[in-house]
């Protein structure tokens, strides 16, 4: 089972210009642990979120939900059309 919260730990972690290893020393949990969190590997649990968000500057919500300035990211992937490919190879 994958966890979404860790992906949105991971995103607002790189917003603040966080490293993990910042961000575990303040919450108090090991680099390898908060690593296996932004990868979705294991459920934090309320208290960890707390205190995750807590460092974070944002609310539990934002984490879980994704709500804040979490819902302003948005990710754009262009797909080149196969024809344009082959006309600059040409």
């Amino acid at each position: 089972m994958k966890y979404w919260v860790g992906e949105r730990i991971c995103l607002l972690r790189s917003m603040k210009r966080l490293t993990q290893g910042n961000l575990s020393a303040e919450v108090g949990i090991s680099q390898g642990y908060l690593s296996k969190l932004e990868q979705g590997r294991f459920d934090p649990g309320f208290h960890l979120v707390l205190r995750i968000a807590r460092v974070l500057g944002c609310t539990i919500q934002e984490l879980a939900e994704g709500d804040g300035p979490l819902k302003q990211v948005t990710m754009t992937v262009v797909v080149e059309p196969e024809n344009k490919a082959r006309e600059a190879n040409a």
